[in-house]
């Protein structure tokens, strides 16, 4: 009975608030709701009690999404303009309560729900108040929630949930990602610079990598290699892509090279177990998709040099392209050898 009690009262304050025209009264409520959630969770939250805190963490991550939004449709935001965020990092960190402990497990698709959420408000909250660090803090935090979770429940829950919660998580980064970079070229003159945050924000999602490298080590899930191959496939698609949209090959060639790495650990893993065939097919099927990305590239090309004119290094898809591609072919002979 205690959460729907505090949410009426915070929603009293938050009136209150709309009131008196500041945002102090506010961020104090939001803080001793988050405190009273984190206490309750340290004390309470079983594998019992896990689908009430699944609810009150979803119920309240939409009032602390909701408020600065609302303030800012009525033209008076909540000053200071990064408390909305905070706000929603510090919702976001509570989710390590899911990621450990006996709630590990059966809490699974609740908290690849909740992060997908939260790091969306995060996202639309960085763009609205034009703090992209915002945007990257939450990012970060995610990636530790996940690592939490993985070495402690992964194992149990098993191989494709962990693959899908993981991949899920870097679909939403890159499109949140994406996102903000075109609110910020649209907010931005062309004599402008887009904040090097926005810019530079799909590096974080990279990490996703180092989960499926994990995963071509573990020799009990590199055998059979079809899940893995899977979500190599989704997220290799996803970040070339999102590249070309980005106007940034670097992300493309960093990628592809790191999908070479993650293939050279599994065919370590898998070649002993009699999958020599497929590893050299999967490092071919790699090296084809990175030189026919040039050809992608190209179509593009003109209009990705128009953004980039007035930079010091033009924009030449042809040589990023095969930057990229050559380790692949250096892998796929290693693999004939």
């Amino acid at each position: 009975m205690i959460f729907p009690a505090l949410f009426v009262l915070v929603g009293v304050i938050v009136w209150r608030t709309f009131a008196a025209d500041t945002g102090i009264l506010y961020f104090i409520a939001a803080f001793f709701a988050l405190a009273t959630e984190a206490v309750w969770s340290a004390k309470y939250l079983t594998a019992e009690t896990l689908g009430q805190a699944l609810m009150t963490y979803a119920g309240f991550a939409a009032l602390y999404l909701g408020v600065p939004q609302l303030a800012r449709r009525r033209g008076k935001p909540l000053l200071p303009e990064a408390g909305g965020g905070v706000v929603l990092i510090m919702s976001l960190a509570l989710l390590m309560y899911l990621s450990t402990g006996p709630v590990a497990v059966t809490g699974i698709w609740g908290l690849a729900f909740l992060l997908a959420i939260l790091n969306a408000a995060l996202f639309i909250e960085s763009a609205a108040a034009a703090l992209p660090a915002l945007s990257l803090a939450g990012s970060v935090i995610s990636w530790l929630i996940l690592l939490s979770w993985w070495s402690e429940a992964a194992a149990a829950v098993g191989l494709l949930p962990s693959l899908l919660v993981v991949v899920g998580l870097a679909l939403v980064m890159v499109g949140g990602y994406l996102w903000a970079l075109r609110q910020a070229r649209r907010a931005t003159t062309a004599a402008e610079e887009v904040p090097q945050g926005v810019a530079q924000g799909l590096w974080l999602a990279l990490i996703a990598h180092l989960f499926l490298l994990g995963v071509a080590a573990n020799v009990e899930w590199a055998v059979p290699p079809w899940p893995l191959f899977g979500a190599l496939a989704v997220v290799t698609l996803a970040f070339s892509t999102a590249a070309l949209a980005a106007r940034n090959p670097p992300v493309h060639i960093v990628s592809t090279v790191m999908v070479g790495l993650i293939l050279l650990m599994w065919r370590g893993v898998a070649q002993p177990r009699g999958h020599a065939e497929v590893g050299i097919a999967a490092f071919g099927v790699l090296a084809v998709f990175a030189l026919a990305w040039i050809f992608v590239m190209r179509r593009f090309s003109e209009q990705a040099a128009r953004a980039r004119k007035t930079r010091r290094r033009p924009y030449r898809p042809w040589s990023s392209g095969l930057r990229s591609a050559l380790p692949c072919w250096y892998f796929w002979g290693w693999s004939l050898n």
